[in-house]
């Protein structure tokens, strides 16, 4: 599924485990409660996206855009992999110490 389109999508609880989401785009997608654990997101998309309590768990974040994201914590970056990479609000690069 690289270089997928998920704009405006609601993909609430959706399970994207280990899925290879390589330069996709979720632009404004609601991506609430979603699993993507271990999945491959090196430069995806998520401006705008809603990430409330999305389980990153050792995703691969790369450079990855969570630019303007809504609901993205510390604990969930914290908890993916290579996420020192990826762009964050500027809020939570200062939570995160970037």
């Amino acid at each position: 599924m690289q270089d997928a389109k998920f704009c405006s999508a609601t993909l609430v609880e959706v399970d994207f485990r280990g899925a290879q989401l390589q330069n996709s785009t979720f632009l404004e997608a609601n991506l609430t409660g979603a699993d993507l654990r271990w999945a491959k997101l090196d430069g995806v998309n998520f401006s705008k996206a809603k990430l409330n309590n999305v389980d990153f768990t050792e995703a691969e974040f790369g450079n990855a855009d969570f630019s303007e994201a809504i609901g993205l914590t510390e604990e969930q970056v914290r908890a993916a992999l290579d996420w020192v990479r990826a762009i964050y609000p500027e809020d939570l690069c200062r939570q995160l110490g970037l």
